[in-house]
């Protein structure tokens, strides 16, 4: 039998509730201010990163640093003196040079795209930054990580075996750094600059920037020359996922739309794409039937307006990251601040809501649980904790993971396109 409730003050509160644009952190003044995080200054900020926990790394490129905002809305100087140079060691004594890249594992380890050295660096969670690939010297080599050489190295991701990923500009590659072997080898392209899809050694890029990479082991990349977005399937194989290839503004199809230097991107849990349109001043979204639309900013109009959708300007987005699924960040390089598109809870048309019931085994549970209810073919998952915080989104699974959840109390919503259920569930660790 079906359960019902009452919920006058939730649809209360989600019919007032809007997409938003707004100011996470920075204070737009091209300098290097830790605290508070809109006190907090930057200095053209790159490549943002989130960890399990929520922590926000920041590649703080013309600082020399890299910048970590915690759950608190803390900014700290995370690695680096500010002073330009090429040294590991602690992280109070370690030199970067204009740092563009930052991503971080599920072991806490934070990946450095050292663009100017020409190298890939890790801040460990002990605080030692060390060198894990490239010599500082120019080239395309692969082989012994020590050996391996670089060209201004871009954004970067690393999957979930720890193996990092590297948009290795210059050279119009992808490449991939085997952390297990210290080996690194070219992932994709051949090394000329153009635009071919195809197999990955065939296969042709444009100043690729952005990189992200999915559950299944698809890589994004933001082809920022070709202004288009790209995939890389676990095989091997480029395509062109959207982007007619010309620069310019247009939502729709994939293929019909167009992007103007696209370069950060990012996907989330159940497989939308979001990128920073750096020269439309905008965020755009390729959902998961490949579809455009424009999300965040308004096409050509540069600026720092807060507001809700079709108010709020963005300068020179660069890149953008997913913070606890539920909203986007977006490193604006032009205003030197990170801003946040909060996106609306899905709409309730009803007071009285009926909940379907469904089955999860075990409840309490461990590192899995089991679903089991007349979902349909086609239904999303959420799991949110007692703050109400998305920490956990993936779509069309009956066996879940839970292993990167902490012990404690949660609620799993189901959503198909003929049942709705919401249930209580406790994972012990």
């Amino acid at each position: 039998m079906k359960k019902i409730f009452t919920l006058v003050l939730l649809c209360a509160y989600l019919t007032s509730f809007s997409q938003t644009l707004s100011t996470f952190a920075g204070n737009g003044i091209e300098s290097n201010q830790d605290g508070e995080a809109l006190d907090a200054s930057f200095f053209n900020l790159e490549q943002i990163a989130v960890d399990s926990d929520g922590n926000v790394y920041v590649a703080d490129a013309s600082n020399n640093v890299i910048r970590k905002i915690s759950v608190d809305g803390i900014v700290s100087t995370y690695a680096g003196t500010g002073i330009e140079g090429d040294v590991d060691g602690m992280s109070d004594v370690a030199q970067f040079n204009f740092p563009l890249g930052v991503t971080v594992d599920h072991l806490g380890n934070v990946y450095v795209s050292d663009n100017s050295n020409h190298k890939i660096k890790v801040i460990r969670p002990s605080g030692m930054v060390e060198t894990i690939a490239g010599d500082g010297v120019i080239g395309l080599v692969d082989g012994p990580a020590a050996t391996a050489r670089f060209f201004n190295p871009v954004y970067i991701c690393v999957d979930n075996v720890g193996d990092v990923y590297v948009a290795d500009n210059n050279n119009n590659v992808i490449r991939k750094i085997i952390v297990e072997t210290e080996m690194v080898i070219t992932y994709a392209g051949t090394g000329e600059q153009g635009y071919q899809d195809g197999e990955s050694d065939e296969a042709m890029f444009n100043i690729p920037r952005g990189i992200a990479i999915d559950g299944d082991s698809n890589l994004y990349i933001g082809d920022q020359g070709n202004n288009v977005i790209r995939k890389i399937t676990p095989d091997k194989i480029v395509t062109t996922i959207a982007g007619t290839g010309f620069p310019g503004h247009a939502d729709g199809e994939g293929f019909d739309a167009q992007f103007n230097g696209p370069k950060g991107v990012a996907v989330d849990s159940i497989g939308n794409i979001y990128v920073a349109d750096r020269l439309n001043f905008v965020v755009r979204k390729i959902d998961t039937l490949n579809n455009v639309t424009t999300v965040g900013g308004i096409p050509g109009v540069s600026g720092n307006v807060d507001g809700e959708l079709g108010d709020g300007v963005i300068g020179r987005a660069v890149s953008v990251a997913m913070l606890n699924n539920e909203c986007v960040l977006i490193g604006d390089w032009e205003n030197d601040i990170i801003k946040k598109i909060l996106f609306p809870p899905p709409p309730v048309s009803t007071f009285n809501l009926t909940l379907d019931p469904f089955l999860i085994m075990p409840n309490p549970a461990l590192d899995f649980v089991y679903l089991k209810g007349e979902f349909g073919s086609e239904f999303n998952i959420n799991i949110y904790d007692l703050n109400g915080r998305n920490v956990l989104a993936t779509k069309n699974q009956y066996e879940v993971n839970l292993q990167n959840l902490s012990k404690g109390f949660y609620t799993i919503q189901i959503v198909g396109d003929d049942f709705y259920g919401v249930e209580k569930i406790v994972i012990e660790k």
